[in-house]
């Protein structure tokens, strides 16, 4: 019988064999992301969606709300939603893979757990845990769906992220805690989460916050101070931190020019995006990027 580390290597393998590229890389399932670097890096900043995080080779650090968390081969990272981070490389090479889940997969997998939710109250936003044998399998599997081409569909896809879920909860009484936490309606983590991903949805919008706390059954006060406690920004912040990563993106496979990208993403004022952006990631958006492309190529 296999053992953990000879699934992940495996998975390490094939990403080598196809994927070899370095830097952010995406693949022919959406949800399934893998990120290559062969030297160590200052902290940069960016948005991790719910997901599972592992680092096949090397160590990964992450800063958050003050705290600092690794990832590596023998524990994962967990983040329940739409989560700010500044993250370095610390160990080289570093091969990881990140497997993005949607609320309603996580809903569909949690119902099938059978375990009494801590009545506790969460502390942080973030979950880091070991990697058992059974994530590691249900996740290989995920991954091998890639060796099939287009032969593979979204139902298997689905199928397989849930597997990984039920797999990850059935097996850490304390990610199936955390996560609960998030989907439960009516907790400050699942409302929070609603507000997250409403102004995920419409960040290049004008966004009343007010009544977006109205809308998630808070009160603005309470609003403001919960999103701070769990994102480590204000709403305002948060939001410009997603129109900053959407423009990014933007930038980095269109060819779509930097003050439409800026119109795009909900500037009014090219100048004001080229300064917020340039404050954010310590280069004007042109010199970024092809900054940033160059990682990709080497």
């Amino acid at each position: 019988m296999k053992d953990k580390n000879k699934i992940l290597d495996e998975i390490a393998n094939f990403i080598d064999k196809n994927y070899p590229n370095y830097g952010v890389i995406d693949t022919q399932i959406e949800q399934i992301k893998f990120y290559r670097a062969d030297e160590t890096t200052e902290f940069r900043s960016g948005i991790y969606k719910p997901s599972i995080c592992i680092a096949l080779r090397g160590n990964k650090l992450v800063k958050f709300n003050g705290k600092e968390y690794f990832y590596n081969k023998d524990q994962f990272m967990l983040t329940p939603t739409h989560i700010p981070i500044s993250g370095r490389v610390t160990q080289c090479p570093l091969l990881s893979i990140i497997v993005e889940f949607k609320v309603d997969d996580l809903a569909e997998a949690i119902k099938n757990i059978n375990f009494t939710p801590s009545k506790k109250k969460l502390k942080e936003s973030l979950y880091v845990s070991k990697i058992s044998f059974d994530l590691a399998d249900s996740i290989a599997r995920l991954v091998h769906l890639l060796e099939r081409g287009g032969a593979h569909s979204e139902y298997l896809v689905n199928l397989s992220i849930k597997e990984v879920l039920y797999s990850l909860m059935s097996g850490d009484e304390g990610a199936a805690n955390f996560l609960y936490k998030f989907i439960l309606n009516g907790t400050m983590q699942n409302q929070i989460a609603h507000a997250i991903s409403e102004i995920s949805a419409h960040f290049n919008e004008a966004i009343n916050m007010s009544d977006l706390a109205e809308k998630i059954g808070i009160s603005v006060s309470s609003f403001y101070h919960n999103f701070k406690k769990f994102t480590a920004l204000s709403p305002l912040e948060f939001q410009k931190r997603i129109r900053l990563e959407e423009a990014k993106f933007m930038l980095l496979n269109t060819t779509t020019s930097v003050s439409q990208v800026a119109f795009d993403v909900g500037y009014e004022s090219t100048s004001q995006f080229s300064r917020e952006y340039a404050r954010m990631y310590g280069l004007p958006p042109k010199a970024h990027i092809q900054t940033l492309k160059e990682l990709t190529l080497s």
